[in-house]
């Protein structure tokens, strides 16, 4: 018959094992998720720092990435290896991006210039030759045929001397003319502003 107290002890022991079981037990999974999560973090920064770029200013064309002067943006192992290892550029500090700044501005402002000293033209063409047109003379066959054509040194020529305008021949497009009558030259003033001009051929003799 086993004694009373020693039952008893017995089962505070036992108790006690068990509820030892279950403090050591317990933490485990939380281990392991943490475990899962922490290498998530690592991971997004590499991703950001993989996506980052740099800008260089290209010394030379390099096909599919830029021309030479221009700005452009590569990833930081294609500036550093490729572009500047091999001479082909450089990294735009923030002086050299200043610069470039401040070119831009004047090539800005020296556009803007050059279109409106085109405007202005267009407008004084309006207003010297008008409705009535650019007269030159030519010498006319018994056919009435003019001798030679109109030509854009003609035009220039024209321009020059009774508007105060001087305009390259070479942006000038005379009209094909075989005879006294009008005609249209289309005057190049800038790449956005032209002109056009009427003609008037008429014979030398009046």
């Amino acid at each position: 018959m086993t004694h009373p107290r020693f039952s008893t002890l017995l089962a505070l022991v036992l108790i006690a094992v068990a509820e030892c079981y279950h403090v050591v037990s317990a933490p485990l999974p939380c281990v392991r998720v943490a475990a899962r999560a922490t290498p998530a973090p690592v991971m997004m920064a590499k991703k950001q720092a993989a996506g980052k770029k740099v800008q260089v200013v290209l010394s030379q064309t390099i096909k599919g990435i830029g021309n030479k002067g221009e700005l452009v943006l590569v990833a930081p192992a294609y500036a550093e290896n490729v572009v500047v290892r091999g001479g082909l550029g450089v990294i735009a500090s923030p002086e050299i991006l200043a610069d470039i700044a401040a070119n831009a501005a004047k090539d800005a402002a020296a556009a803007k210039a050059a279109k409106d000293a085109a405007i202005d033209a267009d407008k004084k063409l309006d207003a010297v030759f008008g409705k009535q047109g650019c007269l030159i003379k030519k010498s006319v066959g018994r056919d009435g045929a003019i001798f030679g054509s109109i030509t854009a040194a003609e035009v220039a020529d024209a321009i020059k001397e009774r508007a105060g305008l001087v305009v390259d021949k070479k942006d000038i497009e005379p009209p094909t003319m075989k005879g006294v009558g009008t005609g249209t030259a289309e005057v190049k003033l800038h790449k956005e502003v032209t002109h056009k001009l009427k003609i008037v051929v008429a014979p030398a003799t009046l």
